[in-house]
């Protein structure tokens, strides 16, 4: 057979791996459901305007563009942004919306970066700015229930935006070279020191005299005492008269947290962590591998008045997971447990009967189990290696001597007994007590 190769940056999903999509899809659904988050649905496609409108410059490498007014989405929250401008009289405001759909990139595919990917977003939209931080607290302990019920451990890290701002003027960095220096911070997890000094050198980023003051910096920020950490930070943005207003906000966040007890995410203020240079203004987080290549599998951040509602002024803050890149996280870190997220699987055998005959006995399941008939009269032994194949739990046996006597023979193939059931009813109190 000729070989077609899929599109580098893809994935193809089926079998088990398809269930635990769903899986880890539902159990995050559930926790937005409890906290009032409603699931909206946009187009795939958006104009082109609306980029204009919004002033963003997308490299055509990044963007797939069908002509000069239409592109696919690259992300979920222009289409979110574009929604609330269409809908806002019919939206009821602060509005808590979640989305998930598959989002499109032209970038080189890496590891762990694809061309097209499912996002999942959770954004609250409000009027108002809470000087007691409600909405921040409520997503990051969203974060931690979702790594909760899942079962995974991680690192969140929490910044403020503002901060790198702080830090640009510590190190006398010129205004043309922030946002160079806030790239390379961004990498700064993934690159050797001694090769992000050569960048900043050979960029011109900072002055000679700065060097050992972002090393010191860099150094202070590898501290796994927060606490040790912030105060630090204070001892060095008071000696050079850089004001704590940015740091006092990341250290009221940080003690907040502490009062929610998190059992799957390891707190960790990350002041040199950079992301969304053109929209975000304060809060800034993501959430990491533990000890898995540092990937990151969820990040967000608050900005306001990044578009306008109605001549409006927005205060928005949102999170974005990375499911294709939680799904491979999922797999590797249980791939050792029994996740029991599948339902009973149930096979007919396929002894030569009408359908008609399967059909009336496939209303005893009443959507409970996934129940299959074998759709060829070939020899059992075919039969049953497709249902061992397919990890099928339970066989069942309907022929002409099992009509004549008004029985169901039944076979568990997950412990290897077979049993006769003489009424309906019993069999299924069978599979309602039976354990996979």
């Amino acid at each position: 057979m000729y070989k077609i190769n899929k599109l580098k940056g893809t994935i193809d999903i089926y079998n088990d791996k398809y269930y635990i999509f769903n899986y880890i899809i539902n159990k995050i659904k559930i926790i937005l459901k409890f906290y009032g988050y409603l699931p909206i649905k946009t187009p795939s496609v958006e104009n082109t305007k609306i980029l204009k409108y919004l002033n963003i410059n997308l490299s055509k490498k990044i963007i797939y563009n069908f002509n000069k007014n239409k592109f696919l989405i690259y992300d979920l929250t222009i289409p979110l942004i574009r929604f609330i401008n269409n809908n806002y009289n019919n939206l009821i405001f602060p509005f808590k919306r979640y989305q998930i759909q598959r989002v499109w990139r032209g970038e080189k595919p890496q590891y762990n970066r694809y061309r097209e990917f499912y996002q999942f977003d959770i954004d609250v939209i409000s009027f108002k700015y809470n000087k007691k931080y409600y909405i921040e607290l409520e997503l990051l302990t969203i974060c931690e229930k979702i790594f909760y019920k899942l079962k995974l451990k991680a690192i969140l890290e929490i910044n403020n935006k503002k901060i790198l701002y702080d830090l640009c003027n510590l190190l006398n960095i010129k205004k043309n070279k922030i946002n160079k220096f806030i790239i390379i911070l961004d990498k700064i997890n993934k690159i050797k020191l001694n090769n992000i000094i050569n960048y900043i050198k050979s960029n011109k980023i900072i002055d000679k005299k700065n060097y050992k003051k972002f090393i010191f910096l860099y150094k202070i920020n590898l501290i796994k005492n927060n606490k040790k950490k912030i105060l630090l930070l204070y001892k060095i943005f008071n000696r050079y008269n850089i004001n704590i207003k940015n740091l006092n906000y990341i250290k009221f966040i940080y003690n907040k947290l502490l009062n929610y007890n998190f059992k799957n995410l390891n707190l960790n203020i990350n002041f040199l962590l950079s992301r969304g240079l053109n929209y975000y203004s304060n809060i800034i987080f993501e959430i990491k591998t533990n000890g898995y290549n540092n990937i990151s599998l969820l990040g967000g951040g608050s900005y306001n008045n990044y578009f306008k509602i109605n001549n409006k002024n927005t205060y928005y803050i949102g999170m974005s997971i990375g499911i294709y890149r939680l799904l491979n996280y999922f797999l590797d870190e249980l791939k050792n447990i029994n996740i029991k997220i599948k339902k009973i699987k149930i096979l007919f055998i396929n002894l030569n009967l009408e359908y008609y005959i399967y059909y009336k006995y496939l209303n005893l399941f009443n959507n409970k189990y996934i129940v299959e008939i074998y759709p060829h009269f070939v020899k059992i032994k075919k039969q049953i290696k497709y249902a061992i194949k397919k990890k099928i739990n339970i066989l069942i046996f309907i022929g002409n001597k099992e009509i004549k006597n008004n029985i169901i023979k039944v076979k568990d193939l997950k412990r290897g007994e077979e049993y006769i059931f003489l009424k309906k009813k019993n069999f299924i109190k069978f599979l309602e007590n039976y354990k996979l």
